[in-house]
């Protein structure tokens, strides 16, 4: 990790795709190694309604979260350490990520209408190409990478004339890998 010249932004690699971006530095909370891994280890819970709030009732903190977001407090009371003061939720979430299947695919990729394009984006509020896909597969039970030419390397390639509902289609680009998904 890293801090932004002005410390308001930590420079972090998300555990679920190896991708590196820039988040808050509010959002961070540190945990020990052993706690990772047990996480690692799990199917968490995630959140299923386009935008739910999360309070921390002893200290009257808020936060905003998206759909696909990970819950990892609702995986064990105490399991981010006694430090961490319990957060209440009151919306909707699922317990884990449903099994892959083409109308659990449909259902993900169905809450996402409407939602405008943003390059980089992940959420309701702003999604890209391969953010859409790799978070349907992620609600689905199934990991893709970030990134379309990274996705594009997973799985294996079919005739066009055998694609079913879930089999994702990748187009060249000018450069040597492919970008949009």
């Amino acid at each position: 990790m890293a801090l932004s010249p002005d410390e308001k932004w930590l420079h972090i690699r998300i555990a679920a795709d190896d991708y590196t971006g820039w988040i808050d530095r509010g959002q961070h909370l540190a945990i020990s190694e052993a706690t990772y891994r047990i996480l690692c280890a799990q199917q968490l819970p995630f959140v299923v309604e386009a935008a739910s709030r999360l309070h921390q009732p002893q200290t009257g903190a808020s936060q905003w979260l998206c759909r696909g977001s990970y819950l990892p407090f609702l995986a064990g009371p105490g399991l981010l350490g006694p430090d961490v003061p319990p957060w209440q939720w009151e919306a909707p979430f699922s317990p884990s990520p449903q099994t892959l299947s083409q109308k659990t695919l449909r259902h993900w990729a169905e809450s996402y209408q409407y939602s405008p394009y943003l390059w980089g984006g992940k959420s309701p509020w702003g999604i890209d190409c391969s953010g859409f896909t790799q978070m349907v597969f992620r609600m689905s039970g199934f990991t893709l990478w970030r990134d379309a030419r990274q996705q594009a390397t997973q799985g294996q390639e079919i005739p066009i004339k055998e694609a079913q509902t879930g089999d994702l289609a990748f187009l060249p680009a000018r450069e040597k890998w492919c970008t949009w998904a």
